[in-house]
């Protein structure tokens, strides 16, 4: 994909963000509050181009720009899998058009929060830690991913919790198969390994949702949407799961789950296909149990809720 043609696509997606903005505003969490002041605030056509460092985007007065060397990486495993015929090259034309979109929608969303300039995420990560940045991180691929799918739905002229569902999980599976190796999750960047796990998990869920008919959750369970972050002691095989509906909730408090799973499951993410990964994700989950809201979990005829205080 040449230059031109990802800065075509960059602004082929900055007009349907506009377009199909009241929509949007309707259907994503905060899209009216943090998407749509960004895109009057940076009226001017979005640019793809080479930086001189490694920020992901730039801001100058009415316009943002991208850094081509991000869209290249993630672009990478993607061409390699065209060039040895793993995958046709009208899908890979596909995989490559939905990657600038995941990476310009993500790179928003950090913006959308005062992650601007590169030296103030390195002072982020110093200050706050690196965990707190993995939550922003998995935020902003799960809000990439929710925009993203309704821009296919809505281009698409699609309906319906269920193709939502099925767009969603096309979506993260390009971030599983083409981000993860792109730009990677070490053994020594735990957190980065627990986005990929909670994108993995939500991937599970999703599944689990399409196979039931794609028509109904339990009245107290996440919505199939749900950022999930993964806190995980793999030695200890304890995981504590931090569900974004939209503020931060606990799913419950800790789970122990079997240790050699999680390790697994963690060990490989780099190693395996992402489709094993969702599989690893998926047992862990069964053995958590099903991610709903701890205080409506606790509702019944007959019970209370104990607030907690001070």
């Amino acid at each position: 994909m040449n230059t031109q043609d990802i800065v075509e696509s960059a602004r082929a997606l900055q007009a349907d963000l506009i377009g199909f903005s009241p929509r949007l505003s309707r259907v994503v969490p905060d899209f009216s509050s943090r998407f749509a002041p960004l895109l009057k605030a940076y009226p001017r056509p979005f640019l793809v181009k080479k930086f001189k460092n490694d920020s992901a985007f730039t801001v100058t007065p009415r316009q943002l720009s991208f850094n081509l060397a991000s869209v290249r990486l993630f672009h990478e495993p993607i061409d390699k899998m065209e060039h040895r015929k793993l995958m046709p090259p009208d899908i890979a034309d596909i995989a490559r058009h939905i990657a600038i979109e995941q990476l310009i929608v993500h790179e928003m969303t950090h913006l959308s929060v005062g992650l601007i300039r590169f030296d103030e995420v390195q002072t982020f990560k110093r200050l706050v830690g690196v965990n707190a940045l993995g939550e922003l991180d998995l935020i902003a691929d799960a809000t990439a991913a929710r925009v993203c799918a309704r821009l296919e739905m809505y281009r698409a002229q699609e309906k319906g919790t269920p193709n939502y569902a099925s767009r969603l999980l096309q979506q993260i599976y390009v971030m599983g198969d083409f981000a993860l190796p792109a730009f990677g999750a070490p053994p020594d960047k735990l957190h980065k390994r627990q986005r990929f796990l909670g994108l993995a998990m939500m991937a599970a869920r999703l599944h689990d949702f399409l196979e039931r008919g794609g028509r109904y959750l339990a009245a107290s369970e996440y919505p199939i949407d749900t950022p999930l972050y993964p806190y995980v002691d793999i030695d200890a095989g304890v995981v504590m799961i931090s569900a974004f509906n939209p503020d931060r909730t606990l799913w419950g408090t800790t789970a122990n789950v079997d240790a050699s799973l999680l390790k697994t499951a963690c060990d490989n993410l780099e190693k395996v296909a992402f489709a094993e990964t969702v599989n690893h994700a998926r047992q862990l989950l069964n053995q958590i149990g099903v991610l709903q809201s701890p205080a409506l979990q606790a509702l019944s005829p007959n019970s209370k809720i104990e607030l907690a205080v001070g």
